[in-house]
């Protein structure tokens, strides 16, 4: 193909679909660059004989000396070619790096300009503003924040809006006397009030001790009470902070309760149980708390819109769960926490919670199986989830030792693709409005006799089976799983480039169907910064633009909708 009839196909951009006939038509032009227009079709070497014209000995070595040829005429070509499109691919990421590096440029220019521009301020004296300035970088001092320097638009905020930032109240680390100083200071800012191990002790809890006689002054102020974080080592210690706060629950927003204890939260007979005031409608919206503090005052807890829920080890009432939910009809978002000594059998029951206000779900179970997943799941119905966090590293452990007979000490090996394929067609069943999927990396340590060790992945071979089956229907009919999946978000770890592949197949078949959505959106984390990674990348990003990498390892604790 000419130069004249290349100019006769014009394509406007290259993407995902049209990339392949792009690919194609530019090494057609390079071989005509070297004065090659068609590629030779190949002859055939052929030393069968026939009755009526065999090949003489002479001939044969004559045909085969002319493919020897023609293969090294073939040979010194093609070096051509990709010599002429690697010095050309040179070039191309030569100029790019220097859009890049000169992007990077305006960009810190531009955010220096915005940094310091007061134009969207009021029109104050020179002078006021000055001292909000100071005044602000002082409270942020007092907070403990690394840059206290505020911005324009924090100062936006507090001119215009008269909103403020919410000062840090650190009960056992400050004196009442500081707590006091600090209030002053901040006249209008709500509180955000954290416990860490400031009453596990009783010597704390003792009528008269400085960290209660804070809290107390604290409890003065509760009308801008907007968080309550306790961080305990016991639950004597929890409840003590609860009874003492009770009268402030229903005004604050977020409530975050925590510790060593949470586990066990069941296991007691009694737990603190706050009266229902008929005069305040509750306020909190958002909890991190045990179980068994929401199945005790449903009430506080009704108008919730985010829960990460501790759940015992083992329940006294299977229908506690399903009933806490059942009671959260304006629930969006869910996570599901439980220790390696979860107690499936407790949990069992028929009745089924409905949930259909619930967008995200995560499940973060150290000691996650196929029995835990499916009776968590078929307990509540929640066909409206967009949004699923999978903690699956420990599930596919179990599978994978039970399929090798380990505990048996046989060594037989089993496909786990009938395995994989019917976890996600689970998945998919109960999630049909699924579109924002994220493999979490949640891993724990564990006892082995005496000795602790981590469970780690040896291979990314179930991420990329998952992958695999994503990129093609899963049955004779057509059907293809999770068909409204727009967002992936997934870790490679130290066998990155295995995952690559198998993501940019998943989202050029998917590109191809119209019957399912395109994946737009991958998110990929837990990444090295090798150049044959960066290298990778180029071409990943040319097929998914929205695509994000988060190199660092970050363990979530609490999951990553509470991260």
């Amino acid at each position: 193909m000419t130069s004249t009839h290349l100019n006769d196909s014009v394509f406007h951009s290259a993407n995902i679909k049209n990339i392949e006939t792009l690919a194609s038509l530019t090494a057609k032009y390079a071989r005509s660059l070297i004065g090659v227009n068609e590629e030779p079709r190949s002859f055939e070497l052929s030393t069968a004989t026939t009755s009526r014209c065999p090949l003489s000995s002479d001939q044969e070595l004559e045909q085969l000396r002319a493919e020897v040829d023609y293969i090294d005429t073939q040979l010194n070509q093609h070096l051509q070619y990709m010599e002429i499109l690697r010095q050309a691919l040179e070039s191309v990421r030569q100029s790019r790096l220097q859009h890049a590096n000169r992007r990077k440029v305006i960009v810190e220019r531009l955010e220096g300009i915005m940094e310091t521009r007061t134009a969207k301020l009021p029109g104050l004296p020179g002078e006021i503003l000055s001292k909000i300035c100071e005044e602000y970088t002082h409270i942020k001092k007092m907070h403990g924040e690394k840059d206290p320097k505020p911005t324009s638009c924090e100062l936006c905020d507090i001119i215009c809006t008269g909103q403020h930032v919410p000062l840090k109240v650190q009960v056992g680390a400050m004196s009442p006397q500081s707590f006091r100083d600090s209030i002053l200071q901040n006249r209008k800012a709500p509180l955000d009030v954290f416990t860490s191990s400031a009453f596990s002790t009783s010597e704390s809890r003792h009528s008269g001790s400085r960290t209660l006689r804070t809290l107390e002054n604290a409890l003065e102020f509760g009308d801008r009470w907007r968080t309550l974080s306790i961080e305990e080592d016991n639950m004597d210690a929890v409840d003590f902070v609860l009874r003492h706060c009770w009268s402030i629950l229903p005004r604050i927003r977020i409530l975050d309760i925590s510790g060593k204890f949470v586990d066990e939260s069941m296991e007691r007979n009694h737990l603190p149980s706050f009266i229902s005031w008929a005069s305040h409608i509750p306020r909190l919206r958002v909890a991190k708390v045990p179980l068994g503090y929401i199945a005790s005052s449903k009430w506080l807890f009704q108008h919730l819109t985010s829960l990460c829920l501790g759940l015992p080890d083992k329940s006294d009432k299977p229908d506690d769960l399903v009933d806490c939910l059942q009671s959260l009809a304006g629930l969006r978002r869910l996570t599901l926490r439980a220790s390696g000594k979860f107690h499936l059998e407790s949990y069992r029951t028929e009745t089924i919670a409905s949930m259909p206000s619930l967008e995200e779900l995560e499940l973060m179970f150290d000691e996650l199986d196929t029995d835990i997943l499916t009776c968590m799941l078929r307990s509540f119905s929640c066909q409206n989830v967009r949004k699923y966090i999978a903690h699956f590293i420990t599930l596919f452990e179990y599978h994978s030792a039970s399929t090798r007979g380990e505990t048996q000490g046989e060594t037989q090996e089993e496909p786990s693709g009938d395995f994989a394929v019917n976890l996600w067609s689970f998945l998919d069943e109960k999630f049909p409005a699924l579109e924002v999927l994220t493999l979490g990396n949640h891993i724990v340590t564990r006892h082995r006799g005496h000795a602790l060790y981590s469970t780690s992945r040896d291979s990314t071979s179930w991420e990329a089976d998952f992958l695999a089956i994503l990129a093609k229907p899963v049955d004779a009919g057509g059907r293809w799983l999770l068909s409204r999946l727009s967002s992936l978000t997934i870790p490679v770890g130290v066998y990155e480039c295995l995952l690559f592949d198998p993501i940019l197949r998943l989202v050029a078949a998917r590109t191809q169907h119209e019957n399912i959505s395109n994946v737009q959106s991958v998110t990929m984390y837990d990444l090295s910064g090798s150049d044959l990674v960066e290298a990778t990348l180029d071409s990943l990003r040319f097929h998914i633009p929205n695509l994000h990498i988060e190199r660092s390892y970050t363990r979530r604790a609490e999951g990553f909708l509470f991260a």
